[in-house]
C-alpha cells in the first residue's frame, strides 16, 4: 500500500493486516466491502500507466519473451 496513505479508510475496514505494498485480509465476513471497494479504486487511479518505468516482463514465466 505504497504511496498512499489509507488510515481513514483503513480504521473502517474490518479485521486487516497492511504491509508496504499488500492488505491481507481477516474474516471476510466482517470486511466492509464498500471500504475495501473505495480502497481500491483510489489505488487504480494512482497507478502507473501500463509499462511505464519498468523493462520488459522477461522471466522464466513468460511465454511472451522467446528463449534461446
Amino acid at each position: 500500500m505504497a504511496g498512499k496513505t489509507y488510515a481513514a479508510q483503513l480504521e473502517r475496514l474490518g479485521p486487516h493486516r497492511a504491509g508496504v505494498v499488500c492488505l491481507y485480509l481477516g474474516d471476510l465476513g466482517k470486511v466492509d466491502l464498500t471500504v475495501l471497494e473505495e480502497i481500491v479504486a483510489e489505488s487504480l487511479v494512482t497507478l502507473p500507466p501500463a509499462g511505464a518505468g519498468r523493462g520488459p516482463a522477461v522471466g522464466p514465466y513468460n511465454n511472451s519473451a522467446s528463449h534461446p
